[in-house]
């Protein structure tokens, strides 16, 4: 399991079951450090995976809008 609190107990949703959930700390967005991008929109601040029969969609939250420079 990937560190962070697991809110578990599946809960019904658009995108299907979300059997669990995990939440990354805000701020945590170091990269390798060779190479300097934008902080805070690439900042992974949560995970949900939902299941709808043989389908498993993964929907993340990240700390900004992403922009495609």
């Amino acid at each position: 399991m990937i560190a962070g609190q697991c809110l578990c107990g599946p809960r019904r949703s658009t995108l299907g079951t979300l059997p669990g959930s995990v939440e990354d700390p805000v701020g945590d967005d170091n990269g390798p450090g060779t190479y300097t991008y934008p902080t805070g929109s690439f900042d992974l601040t949560g995970l949900d995976v939902y299941r709808d029969g043989d389908l498993v969609r993964f929907v993340v939250a990240t700390g900004g809008e992403i922009h495609n420079p």
